[in-house]
C-alpha cells in the first residue's frame, strides 16, 4: 500500500473547505477490495438511497482489478437516476498532478512543490 499524503483528520478537513454535502469512508480490507466495480455502485445505490451526482477523474478506475471504469459509471448512474463527470486532470508544469507525483514530491522533500500540487489539486490557497 503506498504511503499517505495526508493523515484521515488533515483528508476530512481538506474535504470539508471544499464544502461537500456528504462523506462515506469505506473500511477497505480484503472482502471490500474483491468487490468488482458493478457491485459496488449498485451497492452504494442500494443502501444510500437517493444519490444526485458523482463526480470523479477522467481516467478513474475502480474495483476488482480496476473492472469499472467512468463509462460503467455513467452506464450504473443511468440506471440509477443519478449523473456522473468526469473532471479533467489538473496539471502543474505541463505535468499532470497525480497521488503518484505527490508521493514522489513529498519523498524528495520538496515542501514548495507540495503545496503547489496540493494547491493546484484542491483549488486552496497555498500555505
Amino acid at each position: 500500500m503506498p504511503p499517505l499524503i495526508y493523515s484521515l483528520p488533515q483528508k476530512l478537513h481538506a474535504i470539508e473547505l471544499l464544502g461537500a454535502d456528504h462523506l462515506l469512508l469505506v473500511r477497505f480490507d480484503k472482502q471490500f477490495s474483491e468487490q468488482p466495480g458493478e457491485v459496488f455502485v449498485r451497492g452504494l445505490a442500494r443502501d444510500l438511497g437517493f444519490i444526485q451526482s458523482i463526480c470523479v477523474g477522467a481516467n478513474f478506475v475502480f474495483g476488482h482489478k480496476r473492472s469499472g471504469d467512468v463509462a460503467l459509471l455513467k452506464k450504473l448512474g443511468l440506471e440509477a437516476g443519478f449523473s456522473v463527470h468526469g473532471l479533467a486532470a489538473v496539471s502543474l508544469d505541463g505535468r499532470t498532478v497525480s497521488s503518484t507525483r505527490i508521493r514522489e514530491t513529498i519523498r524528495a522533500a520538496s515542501s514548495t512543490a507540495r503545496v503547489r500540487c496540493w494547491a493546484g489539486l484542491t483549488r486552496l490557497p497555498a500555505a
